[in-house]
């Protein structure tokens, strides 16, 4: 059995399973797998900081780092399921107070293949994945409106899968 807390103010996250117990200071918040076996967690998840998506097994509470290999500019800025075996990933820029967003990946965590979905144009910086059922995905950010990236209005798309 498993225990997971999360305290979004300040990215805490603790978990515990059976006789271990994980405090991480620098998380995003954990997503439960759709057959609750693993939680996908960002780490460390700052500004300016490159950061990993770990796996952690909820059964036996070892700790998996995906193989994304990004760039030193990369990292990955939001996750969720689609399913037990694929994560939908942001993936974007390390730097910066404009480039907040990132492109939709796939990743594959049986067989390490990290795939792009959808790239997207620099005033758009899509920030959240919802999956909104098997078949779409809704998308949310921000789109600047103006040429210098100071002004932004909300932004969202949809994705059919």
């Amino acid at each position: 059995m498993y225990k997971i807390s999360y305290q979004k103010e300040n990215h805490n996250l603790t978990l515990e399973i059976s006789e271990l117990k994980y405090v991480l200071e620098s998380s995003s918040e954990p997503e439960l797998s759709p057959n609750k076996d693993y939680v996908a967690i960002i780490t460390p998840f700052e500004w300016e900081c490159q950061g990993e998506i770990r796996l952690i097994n909820l059964k036996t509470g070892s700790s998996k780092r995906t193989e994304l290999n990004l760039n030193a500019n990369l990292t990955p800025k939001h996750v969720i399921w689609k399913n037990a075996n694929t994560l939908f990933v942001l993936i974007g820029s390390n730097w910066g107070t404009v480039d907040i967003g990132g492109h939709l990946y796939s990743y594959n965590i049986d067989y390490n293949e990290l795939t792009l979905l959808k790239k997207f144009d620099d005033t758009i910086q899509i920030q959240e994945i919802q999956k909104e059922n098997d078949n779409l995905l809704i998308l949310r950010g921000i789109k600047y409106i103006d040429d210098n990236f100071n002004e932004s209005e909300p932004y969202s798309t949809h994705y059919t899968l």
